[in-house]
């Protein structure tokens, strides 16, 4: 929320097609800069100027953390709030506002990590030491010296720490936890 009726943005977006126009787009009610950040992924940042949802979310103390159109008429969203009196009033002032919507389920969010604290540990440490870049500035047997642990230990530890990594980045995208 910038300040009254005007939100700011970003959205994923997956062409699989690949033919998202890029570009920055204007109009009275707000902006889009559509850029592209792979072969099919796109991020959108939006600023709403004129925007009765982003007054309401934002009065409520709770975030749209994604909406996903189902139909031309339907758009699944993902709320989050700090309690359930937060989104629950957030639902009663949408409806008095005249939105009309279904709720679908409710849950708590819980903090799980995605890494442990050794794949953590370890993983930072590879990544500040160069092991992912490209060409890579050290290899597995300098880095286990380093962090005082077996070759085989470390490669497992960073590979279920990518693989930890790349399932929390898919099943966000997804909307699927």
């Amino acid at each position: 929320m910038l300040d009254a009726g005007s939100g700011y943005s970003i959205i994923h977006i997956t062409d699989p097609s690949d033919s998202m126009p890029t570009g920055h787009y204007e109009s009275s009610h707000g902006e889009c800069t559509v850029s592209k950040v792979s072969r099919t992924q796109y991020h959108a940042f939006v600023l709403n100027r004129k925007c009765i949802l982003s007054t309401l979310i934002n009065e409520s103390g709770c975030f749209l953390s994604s909406a996903v159109p189902r139909t031309d008429t339907l758009i699944e969203w993902s709320i989050i709030g700090p309690n359930s009196p937060s989104i629950n009033s957030l639902l009663r002032n949408m409806r008095d506002a005249g939105y009309q919507y279904e709720k679908v389920s409710s849950e708590a969010l819980v903090r799980d990590t995605v890494l442990t604290s050794k794949q953590d540990e370890y993983f930072n440490i590879a990544f500040d030491l160069g092991y992912y870049s490209v060409p890579k500035k050290i290899g597995l047997d300098d880095l286990s010296r380093i962090l005082g642990c077996s070759k085989s230990t470390l490669n497992v530890v960073l590979r279920n720490a990518e693989y930890n990594i790349f399932r929390f980045y898919r099943d966000s995208y997804r909307g699927t936890g």
